[in-house]
Order: structure tokens, then C-alpha cells, then sequence
């Protein structure tokens, strides 16, 4: 009891000091006549009253009297921290990230916030920002917040605060995932469309400086521009012709991946599908920007030169009858294996279309691609001295972790023997994406113009018995809005973001959390 006592006026003394407050003693009527409080100095409040102004710090003396006779006197001062000047941005605002633990307790946090934010400028709201971000804890419901100017942001906050649910600048989300490791994933063939990026280009500088600075490398081993081609009209694009539609992807990749990255977005490991294996390896830092355009520069060269060749088909199909089909058809190469069931096909053109009939008489599903090589086949051994020969030069470096669609597992060193292999070996999809989930990593975004992994993703999840999320951060023919709310998306659903907001002083001024005040009986 003597320990019990002394806490509580242990808490009392230090709520003096902080709140600058002292408390009546609401029950004192008739102070002691024994004691000469004059004399003493002593005063007894019996109102709360302000802590009175001194030179330097506040003082609160805390008395213990035990039963035993052992007295203790403790002196406290009150803690003034030293003067940290931080600086917050005052020409831009900062996102606004808003947690709680039920989407009730959400929509009040949001009232309160704009409510104090009513009266703030650009500095305060920063720094409120950045409060939020570094001092509360990032709770499941999620309310990320992106504005151009505070009315705007004050108009999605009281939006949130009457029960809408979709935003132009903000997102609200779920984080049920906790912790979980992310990965980007790249797409490869099959993701292009004719003016992906083309608004981005326009309207993202990022991007832009991305897309141009890949352009360096590029333009002087191929006499043409990437920029040029994703700011011009329709006419002005071949995909048809791989040499143009594979540097024109890692682009596109290239530019999404350093706006992600300007919007504080990261990822924990990294992966592709066939050519997106290279804009995977450049985002982890295993490829320089330079080698990487190298690498598809004469990958996608060389393969050109095998145009009308042969050809490729998805295909769905239970192992049993695929089984069986495989050992009828030897003349058809597995390209990729994408999950359970799904497969990507290449042969000459005959190959193929005998290939997918009898997959539709076995009650599958098989489309064929409009491509005209049969990547990942032995249609390309002839290439293999040529590309060697061609990227020999390449410097792989120590990276973040990289999942290989080629080995299926982790892998370090990415050097030209290894980027053959991704050029003419069967993609092992499935087995990358299994490695990434074993490695704790449930948290899935398609980097590409046009989501075409997703489902795989989706799918090697549901049969590994995996919670996880995938998003496709583009689909054919979407443009700024669609990312601007895509990536505002990822945020809002417990995707990492880090390095937007400064370290600020403990703000003890922030809306305190709002209770439910449901009664439990």
C-alpha cells in the first residue's frame, strides 16, 4: 500500500509539471490550526490554480511518510527539451497518414483533424503530418490523404468524417497483413499497349526524367528515341516488332518504379516474368541502368530477327490431361510455367494451333498470343554466341533480394550467362512466387503497363493456403488517374512508405484517439 500510495502521488507530481497545473484538494475544509502555514511558507490549494512562473525550471517536491518510519523526499524538475529546429516543407503539403483500429474510430480521428487543421498553414499542417506519422502508432484501418492544398484536404477529411468512402486525393484501406514483406513484380511480353506511359510522360516528371535518362543508354545503340516514341501518336508505335515493344516496356517500367520511389513507396524483394526479369533486376540494384538497357537492347534485337517464325498460347489445364498432352505434342515447348495449371506455350505456328485444339477437346482453355517467335524455345539456340558476345560487359552488383524467374529461388549473381538463360530457358513463375512467399513476403504489386501477373500471383497464394494482397498498379488504357489513385491505394493498405516525413519534436497537441464507447456486457 505504502509503494501504491507513493505512484499515485508520483503521477500526480509529474502531471503538475506537465500540465503547468496544480490541483485543489477538493476535500480540505478546515486546515490543521496546529500547523503555522504562514510562518511556514505553506499554502494549501484548495482550487486548481496555474503553476506559478519562476526563473528556470519548475520544481515539485513529492513527500513519503511510511508506517515504519522511513521518510523520502523527492525533488523533480520539469524536462525542457533542447531547441531542435526542424524544418518542414512550406511550398507543398505532406501526405496525411490516419489509423485506428475500427473504420468508426476512423471516421472521428478525421472530424478532430480537421477540426485543429481548420486554422493551420502549410508549416503547421506538415508538422502535423509528420506528428501523425512518426508519434502514433499505424493501426489497421488507413486513411492516406495526398492533397494539393489544405481546403482540399480539409474537404476529404470531413468527407471521411460523414461516412464517404471515395476520394480524388485519398484512399481509405485495410492493413491486415500487419508486417508481411512486399515485392514488386515486373511483367514481361504481353503487358504492352500502344501509348502506355504516354500520359504519365506527360504529366509525371519523374517519370519523365526516368524515361529520359534510360534514353541515354539507349538512343546510341539504337538510333531512336524511347521519349519520342511514348510522347507521339498512335501511329508512331510498332509493338509488332519486339525490338521496339521490350526497351519501350522497360521504359515504362523504369519510369513507374522511380515515382513509386518519390512517393516514399519501397519494396522488400523484387521479381519478373521473362523480359520484366531485367527491370526487376535493375529496381533491386543488381543491374546498372546501363546494363540493363543493354541486356534488352540485344535481347530483344536478336530476337526480332526470328520474326514470323512461330508462335505462342496460353494455356489452363488440370495436370492430368496436361500430362498426357505434353507427351503427345513433344514438338511444343513449355515457355512458362505461371501457377498450377497455367502455362505459357511456343512452337511454329502449325505446333501451337495443333497444340491448342486438342487442349479445348480435353475441356481446357487456350488462347493464342499475338506473337510471332517462339520465345523460350530452341527456335533461339542460334542466338546464344551473338547475345553472349553482346552483354559480356555487364557488371552485376550485390542487391536487395531478387527472386529468380529462371532458377526459381533466390539468386545473387546476375551475369550474361544468367541473362541467356532468361532469354531461352521455360520461366519458372510459379516457383518465384513460391520462393517470395516462403521468404515471408505476402504483399504483391504488378510494376507493368497492363496487369497480366496478378492472377498468377493470386492464384499460387490461394493454393499455398496464403493470405496476401495483389495489386496491379496499371491496366490497358489507364493513365494519371489511375496511377495517382493506385499508389495512393498501395499506402492505404499497409504497402511500405518511408522518407516523406521529417523527424519532429514530441507533439503532445495531437486529437487524442477516439473511442468506440461501445459497452460490452
Amino acid at each position: 500500500l505504502e509503494t501504491a500510495s507513493g505512484m499515485a502521488g508520483l503521477a500526480k507530481a509529474l502531471c503538475v509539471l506537465e500540465k503547468g497545473e496544480i490541483p485543489g484538494n477538493i476535500h480540505l475544509e478546515t486546515p490543521n490550526p496546529a500547523i503555522d502555514f504562514a510562518g511556514l511558507g505553506l499554502r494549501v490549494p484548495v482550487k486548481t490554480e496555474k503553476l506559478p512562473t519562476v526563473e528556470g525550471a519548475p520544481l515539485v517536491g513529492l513527500n513519503s511518510f511510511g508506517f515504519g518510519g522511513t521518510n523520502a523526499h523527492v525533488v523533480l524538475e520539469q524536462y525542457r527539451a533542447p531547441e531542435v529546429q526542424v524544418t518542414v516543407p512550406t511550398d507543398r503539403l505532406l501526405p496525411l497518414l490516419v489509423t485506428a483500429k475500427s473504420r468508426e474510430s476512423l471516421t472521428g480521428a478525421a472530424k478532430r483533424l480537421a477540426e485543429r487543421l481548420a486554422r493551420a498553414d502549410v508549416a503547421a499542417f506538415n508538422r502535423t503530418a509528420a506528428a501523425l506519422f512518426h508519434q502514433r502508432e499505424h493501426l489497421p484501418h488507413r486513411f492516406y490523404l495526398k492533397a494539393r492544398t489544405i481546403e482540399e484536404a480539409l474537404a476529404s477529411l470531413r468527407a471521411l468524417a460523414a461516412g464517404a468512402a471515395d476520394f480524388k486525393n485519398a484512399a481509405l484501406g485495410r492493413n491486415a497483413l500487419g508486417a508481411a514483406k512486399s515485392a514488386w513484380v515486373y511483367s514481361g511480353n504481353g503487358s504492352q499497349w500502344v501509348g502506355m506511359g504516354r500520359t504519365l510522360f506527360a504529366s509525371n516528371p519523374v517519370f519523365a526524367a526516368a524515361v529520359k535518362e534510360t534514353d541515354t543508354y539507349f538512343g546510341p545503340l539504337a538510333g531512336w528515341n524511347l521519349a519520342s516514341v511514348l510522347a507521339a501518336d498512335d501511329a508512331a508505335w510498332n509493338l509488332t516488332d519486339t525490338s521496339v515493344a521490350q526497351p519501350l516496356l522497360l521504359a515504362v517500367q523504369v519510369g513507374m518504379t522511380a515515382a513509386l520511389r518519390e512517393e516514399g513507396l519501397t519494396a522488400d524483394a523484387y521479381f519478373g516474368h521473362s523480359a520484366g526479369e531485367v527491370a526487376a533486376a535493375w529496381a533491386a540494384g543488381a543491374l546498372s541502368l546501363k546494363d540493363a538497357v543493354t541486356i534488352i537492347y540485344h535481347r530483344s534485337r536478336l530476337q526480332q530477327t526470328l520474326a514470323g517464325t512461330g508462335a505462342m498460347a496460353a494455356v489452363r489445364l488440370a495436370k492430368a490431361p496436361w500430362d498426357a498432352l505434353r507427351t503427345m505434342h513433344p514438338e511444343v515447348t513449355v515457355a512458362a510455367v505461371n501457377a498450377d495449371g497455367d502455362y505459357t506455350v511456343s512452337g511454329t505456328p502449325e505446333a501451337v494451333a495443333d497444340f491448342t485444339a486438342a487442349v479445348k477437346k480435353a475441356s481446357g482453355k487456350a488462347v493464342v498470343l499475338p506473337l510471332t517467335i517462339a520465345f523460350h524455345s530452341a527456335a533461339l539456340e542460334g542466338l546464344k554466341a551473338d547475345f553472349l558476345h553482346s552483354v559480356e560487359g555487364i557488371c552485376p552488383t550485390p542487391s536487395a533480394t531478387f527472386f529468380s524467374s529462371v532458377t526459381g529461388k533466390a539468386e545473387a549473381l546476375l551475369d550474361a550467362a544468367y541473362w541467356w538463360r532468361n532469354l531461352r530457358e521455360t520461366v519458372q513463375f510459379k516457383n518465384a512466387v513460391t520462393a517470395a512467399v516462403d521468404a515471408g513476403v505476402t504483399r504483391f504489386a504488378e510494376v507493368g503497363p497492363h496487369a497480366v501477373l496478378a492472377g498468377y500471383v493470386k492464384a499460387t497464394l490461394k493454393a499455398m493456403h496464403r493470405d496476401g494482397t495483389v495489386m496491379g498498379l496499371l491496366r490497358r488504357g489507364d493513365g494519371t488517374d489511375a496511377w495517382e489513385k493506385n499508389h495512393l491505394q498501395l499506402a492505404a493498405d499497409g504497402w511500405p512508405v518511408a522518407g516523406l516525413w521529417p523527424v519532429v519534436p514530441r507533439d503532445r497537441t495531437l486529437p487524442h484517439y477516439v473511442w468506440n464507447e461501445k459497452r460490452c456486457l
